[in-house]
């Protein structure tokens, strides 16, 4: 592949394709950027009608093509993939704002806090709540965008719901006979309100403003104790993808379509099969919002009993997504939604005259920022990296990092897990630098930092043992 190099806006274009293909990234994330990343790109490139493509500067090697991929076709001839929407669909981040400073912890109050968080909200690959938020029926309901069912269990109205909620969830009510699998479902039930393994996580974060104006706008402020919670939509998005890749495989091998990439498949988007997957996908990211959703209610009820305060959400945003926007069909796989002010996507929400706030995590343990949409995100599609990117896959982590190294990053920051050689596999030396990366989006001009948030704790799950249970 040739390239062209646009060094002052962060970009490199990958010629020689049937599209150009645009690589965002200063010149140290460019040369960071894996062989495969390229190979993978230039797969995608060669999909039938594709209209537009871009890695984000967190790009690294994942299933059929990268994670940090924007992909889009116009409507009338688009395809819609499992491959390029991701396995943990609707995964995202919402952040809790509060009034207070960190003078209102010392270390025994900061680990109360935490250890309270814990008792409510179940953490790791595997984990399950005791006693599910309301039946099968409601919930299965509220997924499929009757909404109020689960808003007033949470004691909230349907609009404030909405209001902070990413634009394309909880926007239609989805047919009942939607094509998920009663597996989908089962795994789905009792998961609502769990945070899951990996590199899920929830912090507590102190905000350090960088663009007043914006910040007071969103009710954020110098010195805020915010808490940023980052999950997805559990088994239930897993089956969905699981299943719905394994049948757009066979039905392609039986329609004769060559496989470049055996896990890189896809349908018609018009198509009866197509729009199966298209509904489920959109299922599943209201799953991840609703577990958020409930999540964030533990977060804010702990707050209130042990704080004294009322805590507030700014928003939640998707990551692994499909969505209509216009006349194209927009796939983001490990790719945040960038709307600036006036967008019509966010018209008449809270955000219309900011843009859509954007929550970029760090790797554990470094800065999370939360940025402001610029109108130059249309050279993407209006689409951002979603964090920092991985350098070293999970075993390459937990066998070659040095726990004496990874404790000492995480020195002066509560972490839940006592035992960090369980979570080496998220050390942030496993991650891209996360400044060089956020760089890499200002300088292409799709977004602007309104605030960098620091974390003081850190609550996550081990996969461990999960891991030891799949192989037994």
């Amino acid at each position: 592949m040739e390239f062209k190099r646009i060094p002052e806006r962060a970009m490199r274009i990958g010629l020689g394709a049937p599209i150009p293909i645009k690589f965002i990234g200063t010149d140290l994330i460019q040369d960071s950027f894996e062989k495969g990343v390229f190979e993978q790109a230039e797969r995608v490139a060669y999909l039938p009608h594709i209209a537009d493509l871009a890695f984000m500067p967190d790009a690294h090697i994942g299933i059929g093509t990268c994670i940090g991929t924007m992909a889009a076709w116009k409507k009338d001839k688009a395809l819609v993939s499992p491959t390029i929407c991701g396995v943990d669909i609707g995964c995202g981040m919402r952040l809790v704002r509060t009034s207070l400073t960190p003078d209102a912890f010392d270390k025994h109050t900061l680990r109360l806090l935490m250890d309270k968080i814990e008792e409510r909200i179940p953490m790791g690959a595997g984990k399950k709540v005791e006693q599910p938020v309301d039946s099968d029926r409601a919930i299965r309901g509220a997924i499929l965008g009757h909404l109020p069912r689960i808003a007033s269990v949470l004691g909230q109205t349907e609009r404030s719901v909405l209001e902070e909620t990413v634009p394309g969830s909880y926007t239609r009510i989805l047919p009942d006979g939607v094509r998920i699998s009663e597996r989908a479902w089962e795994r789905g039930y009792d998961t609502l309100g769990t945070l899951g393994g990996g590199n899920h996580f929830i912090e507590i974060q102190v905000v350090k403003v960088l663009e007043p104006a914006i910040a007071a706008k969103w009710d954020l402020f110098d010195n805020q104790i915010v808490v940023e919670i980052h999950s997805g939509s559990r088994g239930f998005g897993y089956q969905i993808a699981d299943d719905y890749m394994k049948f757009f495989g066979d039905l392609m091998d039986r329609q004769g379509i060559t496989r470049v990439d055996k896990g890189l498949v896809y349908a018609a988007f018009n198509s009866d099969h197509g729009q199966d997957y298209f509904t489920a996908q959109r299922a599943a990211c209201n799953f991840s919002v609703l577990n958020r959703l409930i999540m964030s209610y533990h977060v804010k009820e702990v707050l209130r009993e042990l704080m004294g305060v009322t805590g507030s959400d700014l928003c939640d945003i998707i990551h692994n997504y499909i969505v209509e926007e216009d006349d194209y069909l927009v796939h983001r796989k490990g790719a945040t939604a960038a709307y600036p002010a006036g967008h019509p996507i966010i018209k008449d929400t809270p955000f219309e005259d900011t843009g859509f706030p954007m929550l970029i995590p760090g790797s554990m343990g470094t800065a999370s920022f939360i940025l402001q949409p610029l109108e130059g995100a249309k050279e993407t599609r209006f689409t951002v990296n979603h964090g920092a990117g991985r350098t070293m896959s999970r075993r390459q982590a937990q066998e070659g990092i040095a726990t004496k190294r990874f404790e000492s990053q995480m020195s002066q920051i509560l972490v839940n897990e006592r035992d960090l050689s369980r979570i080496k596999d998220e050390a942030p030396d496993a991650y891209k630098d996360i400044d060089e990366v956020i760089k890499s989006v200002e300088m292409a001009g799709l977004a602007r930092v309104v605030a960098r948030c620091t974390p003081i704790a850190v609550m996550k799950g081990s996969d461990i043992e999960f891991r030891r249970r799949r192989k037994r």
